[in-house]
């Protein structure tokens, strides 16, 4: 009894899949539940730092003063749906698939992985971050847990932030857990020849989209990236050769996913520095299956705004079989918001390193944040566009440009810090203070040189 891969059904939170055996039974995945103290969030605990007001770490060994954002959360939970969102299933899976008293039961995910997230935004992982929890668990049964991210800098969170497009506005500041692990499907088997150029399609893909040069990523929706993939083989920049089976005309969602993220992955192979040109991210929230049912797709794919379609220049020929058998196991995203607001009942729940006396988080905290990444996205906005166009006109090298580009996405150039001659930084909330003074840029445009020059003396 196995989970057809291309027979799915989602609603808003939550996916179901047939069963390869009984067309009557669904397994089903809590792709986004929100869990409060009064349903299946049994215990919780959070101590954060840096949410608000710049929070600073002296490194031992290096000296260096960086920014840092993070939290430490812990508690039990009841890893499933809510009953709304298996109601809501139940009642899509009689409308799509036409049967009348569907029987949901709950995938088994194994292999996970824990990644602490506030906002919407994957905070920071820095190298002593820790996760305690299941390996293997089953949807619908009850979890301790404790997860940190660590040391985690603002520049990595910074990074986060643009790779979802640059957004900043946050709605609701919840903590939740990114949990990543492996579920096992069946699907049709087919093997395909894949051959194209990895440089005409960066620069087919990147010209498609006419965002101009920033620091950040923008995302393909599930439509968008079909027609991408389908364009670039009507094009004839892509050739797909069946060698087994044959291409799904009704529901070719799952094979174009498959064929793109080969070819993607390939030309990131091919980049040295920063995190490559294409990205595949988590969607909790997938779109629906086509008429009639068919596949669903959990992840979404960015491209890097930052890169411009000329900068790939490698003439590298790719020529690869690509096979998917019958029976395969996927990675699965779930977004467990653990939704706990913050007042004079719960603030006993929460700590902040940086303010004890303040344990909630305020619209003040919130607000301070937002302004903190926006100054961060005007400094490396400037620094990027600045570097593009001398790419552009043959003043620098690739490798001058990747350099510059793995600073930015590494370091923060409005907040991290030196130990040096002047001015003082307060390290965390102790009260400790050190000479120090702020690498940043001072006043006008920021100049990309000086950063490549930083590059490449932190090399």
């Amino acid at each position: 009894m196995v989970a057809k891969l291309n027979a799915g059904v989602s609603v808003k939170g939550a996916i179901a899949y047939q069963d390869n055996q009984d067309p009557d039974q669904f397994h089903y995945f809590p792709s986004a539940p929100r869990l409060t103290l009064e349903d299946q969030l049994e215990a919780f605990k959070v101590s954060y730092w840096g949410i608000g007001g710049e929070y600073y770490s002296k490194n031992p060994t290096t000296g260096a003063i960086t920014s840092e954002v993070g939290a430490s959360v812990s508690g039990q939970v009841i890893f499933d749906a809510a009953n709304k969102q298996k109601q809501d299933l139940v009642s899509e899976i009689s409308k799509v698939y036409g049967v009348p008293n569907p029987k949901l039961i709950p995938f088994m995910m194994v292999n996970t992985e824990v990644v602490p997230v506030f906002a919407q935004q994957t905070l920071g992982i820095g190298e002593d971050a820790d996760a305690i929890f299941p390996k293997i668990i089953q949807v619908g049964s009850s979890a301790a847990y404790n997860v940190s991210n660590g040391a985690g800098r603002f520049a990595q969170l910074f990074a986060n932030v643009v790779a979802q497009g640059g957004s900043t506005g946050v709605a609701n500041p919840d903590f939740s857990l990114l949990i990543y692990g492996d579920v096992e499907f069946i699907g049709d088997p087919w093997r395909v020849e894949i051959e194209a150029d990895l440089d005409q399609v960066w620069s087919f893909v990147r010209e498609k989209f006419s965002a101009s040069a920033q620091i950040g990523w923008f995302n393909l929706g599930g439509a968008e990236y079909e027609n991408v993939m389908q364009d670039l083989q009507t094009n004839n920049i892509v050739k797909i050769k069946y060698i087994e089976g044959t291409v799904d005309n009704k529901d070719p969602g799952n094979q174009l996913f498959e064929q793109g993220k080969l070819l993607f992955e390939a030309i990131n192979a091919e980049i040295t520095a920063g995190e490559g040109l294409f990205k595949l991210q988590p969607l909790p929230e997938p779109p629906n299956p086509p008429a009639g049912g068919g596949s669903i797709l959990p992840w979404s794919v960015s491209i890097n705004g930052s890169y411009q379609s000329s900068f790939f220049k490698q003439k590298v020929h790719l020529k690869r079989e690509l096979e998917y058998v019958g029976r395969v196991q996927r990675r699965m995203p779930s977004s467990l918001v653990l939704a706990v607001t913050c007042g004079p009942e719960t603030e006993k729940y929460f700590f902040d390193l940086r303010s004890p006396s303040f344990p909630c988080i305020t619209q003040a905290k919130m607000d301070a944040m937002n302004d903190r990444l926006k100054a961060e996205q005007q400094a490396q906005n400037q620094v990027v566009t600045a570097a593009s166009a001398d790419l552009d006109q043959g003043n620098i090298e690739n490798e001058d440009f990747n350099m510059v580009m793995n600073y930015l996405q590494n370091n923060s150039l409005t907040e991290d810090v030196s130990q040096q001659n002047s001015g003082q930084i307060k390290l965390g909330y102790a009260g400790d203070r050190m000479s120090a003074y702020r690498s940043v840029f001072s006043t006008g445009i920021p100049d990309y040189i000086e950063v490549l020059r930083r590059a490449r003396y932190s090399r």
